[in-house]
């Protein structure tokens, strides 16, 4: 899944090898998808998107904004996509849920892999879109400061249940966050996912922030993670520490604990027992006698 790291990268190759194409043609998906979300029919896709110049691309979150011309801004991302650019003369992917021909030749496709984003709106849309207008700052950013960080939890009632997890990719949310390096920075951070975000003392908030930009510019670094691919189809070179893959091994911090799997608010989540423990979960309300 497409995360802000892997945002970033390919909307710096795009910036690189995409910005000044004019596009030929625009095909809005040639496959039906069920969660491929678009913002208007085929044809509208075709009549708006001919002719204009690829003018510039930058990450939103987990978002890539592409601007096409002055009136158009393409919005792709937000989930499993595959982002490819196509040399000129190279086999075109039979399925897609975007085609952008252009005029050189080359071709950008567009494949969605649990869902996805292939919306076009228009700049003021992408600006106050809620699904990007209203994000905070990405760790990437250099005013995603400890203050900032800090002031997310003020809103937190001590009784609030919320979990670190759902805290950090859904609400509040940290821009561009989800599941994908979640684990890594709470690993990092000597938090586990259930613990709840209203404990979190002064510290441990400040070692949070520490994780979350350390593993971000690590990913960076990396080209996003082994299981993610750039714009010509690379893999990333970050490893995740906690995942799937990692189930059962020997935790890499404390030479003691056995990375551990369990469901956890729609999901999956990963912990070392011995440097995660887990907190005390609350007992089952019982029922009142009638």
């Amino acid at each position: 899944m497409i995360e802000h790291p892997e945002a970033v990268l390919l909307a710096r190759q795009l910036t690189e090898h995409v910005v000044g194409r004019r596009i030929a043609e625009a095909v809005r998906g040639n496959w039906p998808h069920k969660f491929a979300f678009y913002s208007g029919e085929p044809a509208w896709y075709a009549e708006r998107l001919c002719e204009q110049e690829v003018r510039a691309a930058w990450a939103r979150g987990v978002l890539i904004m592409v601007a096409a011309g002055d009136d158009w801004v393409l919005v792709l991302g937000g989930g499993g996509e595959r982002i490819t650019l196509h040399p000129p003369g190279a086999p075109r992917p039979p399925r897609h849920q975007l085609l952008l021909e252009f005029e050189d030749g080359a071709a950008l496709s567009v494949k969605v892999a649990g869902w996805g984003s292939c919306q076009l709106w228009t700049p003021d849309q992408a600006a106050n879109h809620a699904w990007c207008g209203s994000l905070g700052w990405p760790p990437s950013d250099e005013r995603f400061t400890d203050d900032y960080f800090l002031a997310l939890f003020e809103p937190l009632a001590d009784d609030d249940v919320r979990s670190i997890k759902a805290f950090l990719i859904s609400d509040p949310g940290v821009s561009g966050m989800g599941n994908g390096y979640l684990h890594d920075m709470l690993w990092r951070a000597r938090l586990h996912p259930r613990t709840r975000a209203a404990t979190l003392d002064r510290e441990q908030r400040l070692a949070l922030h520490a994780a979350v930009v350390r593993v971000t510019h690590d990913a960076l670094a990396g080209g996003g993670r082994d299981d993610e691919y750039d714009l010509f189809g690379a893999k990333g070179r970050y490893a995740r520490r906690l995942c799937a893959r990692t189930v059962g091994a020997t935790c890499t911090a404390c030479g003691q604990g056995v990375l551990t799997k369990d469901s956890f608010l729609g999901g999956s989540v990963y912990w070392c027992p011995v440097c995660q423990p887990e907190p005390p979960r609350p007992e089952p309300r019982r029922r009142r006698k009638a």
